[in-house]
C-alpha cells in the first residue's frame, strides 16, 4: 500500500532529515491499527454508535456557538435530575 499525503509546510520542514521516516510512519500507523482494533474488542457496536452520535451531536453544538460553560450547565442539570430520580428510587 502505498500513501500520499500533504503536510504543512512547518511540519515538512522539520521531519525532511529524519532517518527512517518510512518505518516509523508504519510503526504509527501500526499502532492505530492494532488501537482500533482492541477498541473494536472492548466495546460493542452499540457503544461506538453512542460515542460516534454524541460527537456529532458536539460537533453540532459547537458549530451553533454553544460555549463549552453552557454545555456544562446543561449536563450538570441533567446528572443532577438525574441523580434525584435515582436517589428516590433507593
Amino acid at each position: 500500500m502505498s500513501i500520499t499525503i500533504e503536510l504543512p509546510p512547518d511540519v515538512e520542514r522539520r521531519v525532511a532529515g529524519l532517518p527512517d521516516l518510512g518505518q516509523r510512519v508504519a510503526d504509527f500507523l501500526r499502532g492505530q491499527a492494532d488501537l482500533e482494533q482492541w477498541r473494536e474488542q472492548r466495546y460493542s457496536a452499540k457503544v461506538r454508535t453512542i460515542v460516534s452520535e454524541s460527537l456529532a451531536e458536539a460537533e453540532a453544538a459547537k458549530a451553533k456557538g454553544v460555549s463549552r460553560e453552557e454545555a456544562f450547565r446543561e449536563f450538570f442539570e441533567v446528572y443532577d435530575r438525574i441523580a434525584v430520580q435515582l436517589a428516590e428510587k433507593q
